[in-house]
């Protein structure tokens, strides 16, 4: 099918009433939001850019009632109402950003989480939450100018209802010093007191592709590389057992373990293990 020539690789199945199967998957390409009917192979055409994205998306998200979306590219990214016949809003213009490198949706908060590698010019770790209706109801959590590229970016919420917590997971790995790291966010509680609470740092070429992803019921962090496996502890069990492919046991403890070092709340635990001969654990 012409239609999916430079199509993006994230997709939705469309909403149906309770109690029916899905029929269609909604899909983003450069100048488009489209749906497949799969059972009849019908194109349905249901938003269309003007103009296009710089190039092919990348990224491609929706909200619970499917009604507002996100769809970006590296360069550029838009906000759109299916329901409104008013212009997209422009992101990339509206926050003066661009190398977008993620954006997920929380259906707790409606809002969209938004995740680059440059404002202003200027490279760094930024990271915006804005409103799922109105993207200029936004806020800045994180403005880290570290001057560093950033790819094989990953974020997940995890809620964890042992330890009543509700936490922002994002991986990725940095070019120069070759680490995979994970940061982590506190999303629970009042927004004043929010901070991030843990940051990872392990060993990570840049040149190889790594891919993280959050494990729903151990609340297990695990990074997939060319090297194997790296697995974090993230829920509220203090240390567990795991045993390697050639077959020794090892013990592993949950970066919440070590939360009692934390001096002030807003402190956050930076664990630097690019050198497993040379760990060093720090409260910043």
């Amino acid at each position: 099918m012409p239609e999916f020539t430079k199509v993006g690789m994230q997709y939705y199945f469309k909403n149906t009433a309770e109690g029916e199967k899905p029929t269609s998957i909604i899909f983003a390409k450069q100048d488009q939001i489209f749906a497949l009917n799969y059972d009849t192979e019908v194109i349905t055409t249901i938003e269309t850019f003007e103009p296009p994205l710089k190039c092919q998306p990348e990224i491609f998200a929706l909200c619970e009632n499917q009604q507002y979306f996100c769809v970006a590219s590296k360069q550029d990214g838009l906000h759109g109402d299916f329901k409104s016949e008013g212009d997209d809003v422009d992101l990339d213009k509206l926050f003066g950003i661009g190398l977008i490198c993620d954006v997920i949706y929380d259906g707790e908060t409606k809002e969209f989480y938004f995740l680059c590698n440059k404002k202003d010019g200027k490279i760094g770790f930024y990271l915006i939450k804005f409103n799922e209706e109105d993207p200029s109801k936004f806020s800045y959590l994180t403005m880290w100018n570290h001057k560093l590229d950033i790819g094989d970016v990953n974020m997940q919420i995890m809620r964890d209802n042992e330890r009543d917590c509700k936490e922002l997971l994002i991986g990725y790995k940095t070019i120069y010093i070759n680490t995979y790291n994970l940061v982590v966010i506190d999303l629970a509680g009042d927004e004043e007191k929010r901070a991030t609470l843990f940051r990872h740092e392990a060993f990570q070429l840049w040149e190889s592709s790594v891919f993280g992803m959050n494990l729903s019921i151990s609340k297990d962090f695990v990074s997939l590389s060319k090297t194997g496996m790296n697995v974090l502890a993230m829920g509220s069990i203090p240390k567990k057992e795991l045993k390697g492919s050639d077959g020794s046991k090892k013990m592993i403890h949950s970066l919440d373990s070590l939360s009692y070092l934390k001096v002030d709340p807003l402190n956050f635990i930076n664990f630097k293990c690019q050198d497993y001969g040379n760990r060093v654990i720090s409260i910043e």
